[in-house]
């Protein structure tokens, strides 16, 4: 493996880390003005709890935000690297306090 490849790999890994570390339900409750998910119910931030604290439609914005966030690096992958599961690994597997969380350690 070359540098410029390993560059592109830890750069795309790195990427999607990034990208799957977003807490979807907090960011549609600020952007919606709805009540912090992390506040209610199990104090996750995932499609169930948006459920309980947002309702019906900013759930559904927050589990297709969820999708996509872990659809969006493999498929940005596929286009530079001939197998895209290690970005897929590194979007899905960030969940668990990625420094966007209140540092509990558990998957959000």
């Amino acid at each position: 493996m070359d540098g410029a490849t390993l560059l592109l790999d830890l750069a795309l890994i790195t990427g999607a880390y990034l990208c799957g570390s977003i807490p979807m339900g907090v960011v549609v409750a600020r952007l919606t003005g709805g009540v912090d998910p992390r506040t209610v119910g199990s104090g996750r931030t995932g499609g169930t709890n948006a459920l309980r604290a947002l309702g019906r439609r900013r759930a559904a914005i927050v589990v297709t935000g969820d999708l996509l966030k872990g659809a969006l690096p493999v498929l940005v992958c596929a286009g530079w690297r001939p197998w895209p599961a290690r970005s897929g690994r590194s979007s899905s597997g960030s969940g668990a306090d990625a420094g966007w969380g209140r540092g509990s350690g558990r998957c959000s």
